[in-house]
């Protein structure tokens, strides 16, 4: 068995990463892999270069890791697979369509696998975990980034999140619940690293900055005065690995209210460095954080609304999604605050189940079923 792996999406990105992820956990698991980037671009691919290199000859069952627009059957191949995540319920129309012209869909989670079946698909669904090196958890990093040189020497207790600044991540509520629980003269700290395609990092800074402004503005706490809030620390500057791995450890807990995430591998991270990980209580999260090693926030279904930056026939009000409940967070922030103790009685048996032997070996037994 010789298979092709073709990746559809934007070299560095989420996507990449988890895609990457995947084919060293294959070449673990002693397959044989060819990759192609579909739209080209081929820098930055380091040790997967040797698999760009590869001839196509052979290979007889094709993967492509990608949005479901870009899937394509290909009679060549003894199977074609189409991987992809998702966040929502459902799933759109032409995704169906497209999905279901494959001999299988691979999905990132349990929930995403019954928005799939909800949605129509009726080809063979499997769940794929994301997939890390978790040897990269037991390491100290040294960073000689002035921003995380700055957070180490703040004795303070540290809340961090991640991602980036789009509607599905809801820093609204992550603001409110901050700005509504702690006062600001206790000894904590908001710590928002972030980015958004399309601008630079100066102009992120500043729309994310006038999102806090209107925050502070209509929670009216301190009158007019908005100069009483204690407004997050906010970092738009790209992390290489070393400095990102870092920013974790200098942390002390990572929070994140997103209305959804097939994985989300900023909160998976967190779990690996013991940050004791809030977040919403619903798709991927699920199928790795619990009561025992983070903290899941109560939350409800409701209609998508106001995602106006993608293509016009997803995230639309025919989606549900999950909005978490602020009250709960604030909670769940508070409790984290006053333990300042990481909970890790089974982060460390939770990774396992991830690691790449584990889920190159899964990947193994579905091609060969």
């Amino acid at each position: 068995m010789k298979i092709l792996w073709c990746f559809n999406g934007v070299v560095n990105s989420g996507y990449w990463v988890a895609s990457k992820n995947y084919i060293l956990a294959m070449e673990k698991a002693g397959l044989d892999v060819v990759l192609r980037i579909v739209n080209g671009q081929t820098t930055e691919l380091t040790e997967l270069k040797h698999l760009t290199d590869k001839s196509e000859s052979g290979c007889d069952v094709l993967i492509i890791h990608g949005l479901p627009i870009s899937f394509q059957f290909d009679g060549r191949f003894k199977k074609c697979i189409g991987l992809f995540a998702w966040e929502t319920d459902r799933i759109c129309s032409s995704w169906v369509k497209s999905c279901n012209q494959m001999d299988e869909i691979w999905v990132i989670n349990q929930q995403q696998r019954q928005a799939c079946v909800d949605s129509g698909v009726i080809r063979p669904i499997r769940v794929v975990p994301h997939t890390e090196d978790i040897n990269k958890f037991l390491q100290k990093y040294k960073s000689e980034n002035p921003i995380i040189k700055k957070i180490k020497s703040n004795n303070n207790f540290k809340f961090y999140s991640i991602g980036e600044f789009i509607k599905r991540k809801n820093y609204g509520a992550l603001l409110k619940a901050w700005h509504l629980e702690f006062d600001p003269t206790e000894s904590v700290e908001l710590i928002i690293k972030t980015s958004k395609e399309g601008i630079n990092n100066e102009d992120c800074l500043n729309e994310f900055l006038r999102l806090n402004h209107d925050i502070k503005v209509g929670l009216k706490l301190y009158g007019n005065n908005l100069s009483i809030y204690k407004d997050p620390l906010v970092i738009t500057e790209r992390f290489n690995d070393n400095d990102l791995n870092a920013f974790h450890q200098v942390c002390n807990c990572f929070v994140q209210p997103s209305y959804g995430e097939a994985w989300s591998l900023p909160s998976y991270s967190s779990l690996g460095f013991l940050k004791t990980p809030i977040v919403t209580a619903c798709t991927g999260y699920l199928d790795y954080i619990s009561s025992s090693n983070g903290y899941l926030v109560e939350c409800r279904a409701e209609p998508v609304f106001g995602v106006l930056d993608t293509f016009p026939d997803i995230y639309s009000g025919r989606e549900n999604w999950w909005s978490v409940d602020i009250d709960d967070l604030r909670k769940k922030m508070r409790l984290a605050y006053q333990r300042k103790i990481n909970m890790n009685n089974e982060a460390f048996v939770t990774l396992s189940k991830f690691s790449y032997e584990v889920v190159g070996s899964l990947i193994k037994k579905y091609l060969e079923a």
